[in-house]
């Protein structure tokens, strides 16, 4: 008897499951101040982007508080307006009364939260910056030469060049207080907003193929490569803070983790990085991968610090010999020039990977870097591409690694000593 209750109690969750009905999306549309939606942003009741989490991290680990990640819309493309265009927007928004095109957010039901931006990233993304003083104004492509704010003629020379703490108190406040029409999707799942977001993309720019990858990462994939490799002190002396959050920093280390994975060299290919995180994100990363990345992240950490401290100590040797230089101000963001060659820079994560197992200090491999890729070896420099082959081909890749491994074998019997 108990067994057929159970029995029909299964079938009952069965047919239950099959004539499930998706709850129906409702949407909210309201009018909120700018200075709240700053607010809500900067606690995290809304997301925007990889872009923004970026810039937010630096704001509140600066402030020596710990940075909490709240999820996103991860199919979004990564902030795209340069400078001007943003100069463009915001100057917009001061002699606009109204901005008619909604921003719009999507949550999985009426209450949660973050609210996930699902179009309006550029637009937030600049008024955070400006607000935060990120942004200097170039209003020199904008067209005129004065404008009517509050009822008064102003020349634009009176804001070109200006962060909005040197703007007037009073355009802050009312820049500020100005209304932005925002449209709510409750009970909107991801694949809905994903859909959605898709539809409004085909009359703006496609998503570029750096921005499906990361669309395609499951969440243990986009923890490992953004939390646990990207968000350490190394990527600040090897790429821009802009580039670790944005394509570089990604592309960079999935090119990484897939020779990682594949364990052996590869034709560095579009398609074929693109399914080797196809293949992590959808049957799991293994103890051995996972390894590999947080152990590297971990000796490029040290290996970095000991370069930028080397670095600091021939720049202060070359001034009291008065060879003069370039003075650094800030020795923790200093970005080695070699590492403007992505090429070199996945050779150097290479490189240390190979280093690690094989037990060279970071001394030695700290010392080692800098030199070799500034002087490479020949059999190194033959793996570069010539007029009729590429650097990401299979045969330069598989020169290139065992350039990189017999370098790394002579360290280790230099560390043995």
């Amino acid at each position: 008897m108990a067994d057929d209750v159970k029995q029909e109690d299964k079938t009952i969750v069965q047919k239950t499951k099959e004539n499930k009905i998706a709850p129906q999306i409702i949407a909210e549309r309201k009018t909120v101040e700018f200075r709240s939606l700053i607010q809500q942003i900067n606690t995290q009741q809304m997301t925007v982007g990889v872009t923004l989490q970026g810039f937010l991290r630096q704001k509140i680990e600066k402030e020596g508080k710990k940075f909490q990640p709240e999820p996103f819309m991860r199919v979004q493309r990564g902030y795209t307006w340069n400078r001007t265009m943003a100069s463009n927007f915001v100057f917009a928004m001061m002699c606009l009364t109204d901005i008619d095109e909604p921003i719009r957010f999507y949550h999985e039901d009426m209450t949660s939260i973050p609210l996930k931006c699902l179009n309006g990233q550029q637009r937030l993304t600049t008024i955070w910056k400006f607000v935060n003083d990120l942004l200097i104004l170039d209003m020199r492509k904008i067209g005129y030469s004065k404008f009517i704010y509050d009822n008064k003629i102003h020349n634009v020379s009176e804001i070109d060049g200006k962060k909005f703490s040197e703007i007037p108190e009073e355009w802050q406040d009312r820049l500020l207080n100005k209304g932005q029409d925002i449209v709510i999707l409750h009970n909107c799942t991801e694949k809905q907003a994903c859909e959605f977001y898709k539809r409004m993309s085909t009359t703006n720019k496609p998503l570029r193929p750096i921005e499906i990858r990361r669309a395609d990462m499951s969440d243990t994939m986009y923890e490992l490569v953004y939390e646990n490799f990207l968000n350490n002190s190394w990527t600040r002396h090897v790429m821009t803070a802009n580039s670790i959050v944005a394509a570089y920093g990604l592309d960079l280390s999935t090119q990484f983790l897939s020779l990682v994975a594949k364990n052996e060299a590869m034709e560095m290919s579009r398609d074929n990085i693109d399914n080797i995180i196809h293949e992590l994100s959808n049957f799991g990363i293994d103890k051995r991968i996972r390894g590999v990345i947080l152990n590297t992240a971990s000796y490029l950490n040290e290996t970095t610090q000991i370069m930028t401290d080397n670095k600091k100590l021939q720049d202060k040797e070359n001034q009291e010999k008065k060879k003069g230089g370039r003075r650094i101000r800030n020795y923790n963001t200093y970005r080695f020039k070699m590492f403007k060659n992505k090429t070199i820079s996945l050779s150097f994560l290479l490189a240390a990977w190979y280093a690690q197992e094989r037990k060279v200090t970071p001394e030695v491999f700290a010392n080692w870097a800098p030199k070799f890729f500034e002087n490479p070896s020949e059999k190194y420099k033959s793996s570069l591409g010539t007029n009729s082959t590429k650097v990401g081909d299979l045969p330069n890749v598989r020169i290139r690694l065992s350039a990189l491994q017999e370098e790394m074998d002579k360290l280790k019997n230099k560390s043995s000593k």
